[in-house]
């Protein structure tokens, strides 16, 4: 194999070059802060609908897609709370560490989706 084909194998492998991922990573965040959907929760998985879209399909599939991975770990919980016996102080409790764990989960796969997208669109332009 020439050099020259060797350095173009190697170039089109190679990582998109960090700062402009980083700073893709800030748009798609910044566009992130403005988008607000309602999420509808159930025994056949989630529901989510865009009530304020960012204007690009692609980062407000993010926030659903977060939420639809996550709530399927923490559904069945959540039903348990509905139970006959738990008090209203207990379901309270248990809700409230519910939700704190469905917040982490839904932020962290955010956020991966936020790189995720990101590496694709520099990828994209590097071509």
């Amino acid at each position: 194999m020439s050099a020259l084909v060797l350095a173009l194998a190697l170039q089109t492998a190679a990582p998109p070059p960090a700062d402009a991922v980083a700073e893709e990573i800030v748009v798609i965040g910044e566009k992130m802060k403005t988008w607000r959907a309602a999420i509808r929760f159930g025994k056949k998985g989630t529901e989510c609908t865009v009530k304020v879209s960012t204007g690009d399909a692609a980062i407000d599939r993010i926030g659903c897609a977060a939420m639809e991975q996550c709530w399927p770990d923490v559904a069945g919980r959540f039903e348990a709370t509905r139970a006959k016996g738990v008090t209203a102080g207990d379901r309270k409790t248990q809700r409230a560490a519910l939700n704190k764990e469905l917040g982490t989960c839904v932020m962290a796969r955010r956020e991966a989706g936020i790189a995720e997208l990101a590496d694709a669109r520099v990828a994209e332009k590097l071509k």
